[in-house]
């Protein structure tokens, strides 16, 4: 399995806890057909820094929620939202109306931490699961 394949998996391990919580349609507006196409169509150089990065992040900072360093679209266009394919496509992380201000909100609605839904303990698990899945126990 190469990065791209793993940022996918990663992506939409997010959007299926997101559905489960929230609801499907959620989970569809986080995550889709183009963002994965997008994924992976990166060089795998740049997918193995991205991915890296985020593991990394995940293991030593103890990332969580639904934040820029857990983010490959992010990482792709050095966290500038006026270039990102993924905000075209969903608008902007910090502009109203956007998909990411409607999954807050959704989730405030529903008095859930996003931190605590998309926990580290969450992140570290799906590395886990995925560097078993692409047969690397790195």
């Amino acid at each position: 399995m190469n990065c791209a394949e793993k940022l996918v998996i990663l992506m939409q391990a997010k959007k299926d806890k997101i559905a489960k919580v929230i609801g499907v349609e959620f989970g569809e507006m986080y995550f889709n057909k183009e963002d994965a196409e997008e994924l992976l169509g990166l060089p795998e150089e740049k997918a193995e820094y991205i991915y890296a990065r985020i593991k990394a992040d995940i293991a030593d900072i103890r990332v969580r929620g639904l934040v820029g360093s857990l983010c490959p679209f992010c990482y792709i266009v050095k966290h500038s939202c006026r270039i990102c394919k993924y905000a075209t496509r969903h608008g902007g992380c910090k502009v109203k109306p956007s998909d990411y201000v409607e999954l807050i909100n959704q989730f405030i609605e529903r008095r859930l931490a996003v931190s605590d839904v998309l926990s580290n303990k969450f992140y570290k698990d799906l590395i886990k699961e995925i560097e078993k899945q692409g047969g690397l126990n790195d």
